[in-house]
């Protein structure tokens, strides 16, 4: 099915809710306080999402993806919440493309062995913005991240992303975390302006590979390993 131009908004759980391997398209919907999530894909389905606003998810993320599902996310703009923008987990692996993110608690939370392709996208004013735990994957290229509270990246818990050619400017604590058992490749990334420092490696058992970054630029340290 196509959904095109609908309202859907205020619903007493999740405003929308693909499952059972079904493909969908959702093209310039606005979708918006959920008491649960916005959009769910689940159950190895899938869909195109293009040119959406999603707005206002009150506590938990806008977009939840899981089990197996896939999907393309291009040009949406999703604003406003106490949760993750998207929550990608067990085995999902959607493509999530040039969108605009602003003033959630996380732009991206990977986890369970998912394996986003996240890309070219637009992240300011959110606490966090690429989170990936407990084994979770990914790659992550050519995003912009800015006036963050927290970490550009933090990466825990045997994830294992791939981060390379983004660029993350102005942070009120770090840049890239990577912290109690975190792996992953960080490379040739832009990452300045943090008041805390621009890259911290925290634990022996955090192993990530660190290269050909462009460091500093700010008050803070450039690289710690602590």
């Amino acid at each position: 099915p196509i959904f095109k131009g609908n309202k859907i908004f205020d619903s007493g759980t999740s405003n929308v809710v693909i499952k059972g391997g079904c493909i969908v398209q959702f093209f310039e919907n606005f979708i918006a306080n959920p008491q649960v999530h916005n959009i769910v894909l689940t159950d190895f389905s899938s869909g195109t999402f293009e040119h959406n606003e999603i707005d206002e998810a009150a506590l938990f993320a806008h977009i939840a993806i899981a089990n197996c599902s896939t999907g393309r996310f291009m040009h949406n703009v999703i604003k406003k919440g106490s949760g993750p923008a998207f929550s990608v987990e067990e085995c999902a692996n959607p493509s999530i493309v040039t969108n605009t993110i602003s003033s959630v608690r996380e732009a991206i939370h990977v986890a369970t062995g998912a394996d986003p392709y996240f890309h070219n996208n637009h992240i300011t004013t959110c606490g966090s913005g690429i989170v990936v735990v407990d084994d979770g994957l990914g790659t992550f290229t050519g995003n912009s991240i800015r006036l963050i509270t927290t970490q550009h990246v933090a990466i825990a818990r045997g994830g294992d992303p791939t981060v390379r050619d983004n660029t993350m400017n102005s942070s009120s604590g770090v840049g890239v975390r990577v912290f109690d058992g975190g792996l992953g490749i960080v490379e040739k990334n832009k990452v300045i302006a943090c008041e805390d420092a621009c890259i911290v490696v925290e634990g022996a058992e955090s192993t990530p590979l660190i290269v050909k970054n462009h460091v500093g630029e700010g008050d803070g340290m450039g690289i710690v390993s602590r």
